[in-house]
């Protein structure tokens, strides 16, 4: 009786300490991509422009307002609303300096840790050529995306937890420039 208790008492200690509340247990147990998907609600778009003139067309079901990040002025930011385990958040940075976008983001993530290259689906953004790529990086997934307008570039880095990254590419699929 003792040992269930002490495992009991680790448990709850264990998850207080990762930040992950009841539900996130919930779902971790019982299959949280199949709960989140019965439980989505219908979306709603709306459209907006982000504080770094890019034009966003988002699911307010899904995703919160732009936020725009303090010293960077040519970067918003989105997070996703919903289970921490669910948790996605999208850096949308308009222009910059990179000789390879993609290139150079792979290798900083793999200066943190070991990623993994998943297959990517190919992604369409009106207006734009585009390339992207998806890393594996342990209990989270990287999208990195590079968008070519005529005007300039777009650089979208995605960090998920979520094994779905459809909202993701939902997201930057409905991006345009703005101004």
């Amino acid at each position: 009786m003792k040992r269930w208790m002490a495992l009991a008492l680790a448990l709850v200690l264990a998850f207080s300490l990762t930040g992950c509340g009841v539900m996130d247990f919930m779902y971790y147990l019982f299959d949280t991509e199949d709960i989140v998907a019965q439980n989505d609600p219908e979306p709603v778009y709306e459209t907006v422009t982000a504080p770094n003139g890019l034009v966003l067309t988002y699911d307010t079901s899904r995703w919160g307002p732009p936020v725009e990040q303090e010293d960077a002025q040519d970067t918003v930011v989105m997070s996703s609303t919903g289970s921490g385990l669910n948790q996605s958040v999208v850096m949308f940075q308009r222009g910059g300096e990179y000789q390879d976008f993609l290139a150079q983001s792979a290798a900083e993530l793999e200066e943190v840790g070991p990623t993994v290259s998943q297959e990517m689906e190919e992604i369409t953004c009106e207006g734009a050529q585009v390339t992207a790529a998806r890393y594996d990086c342990g209990t989270y997934q990287t999208i990195l995306v590079q968008l070519d307008f005529e005007e300039g570039s777009v650089y979208v880095t995605a960090a998920s937890k979520a094994a779905d990254y459809t909202p993701i590419l939902d997201l930057v699929q409905g991006l345009a420039w703005g101004e």
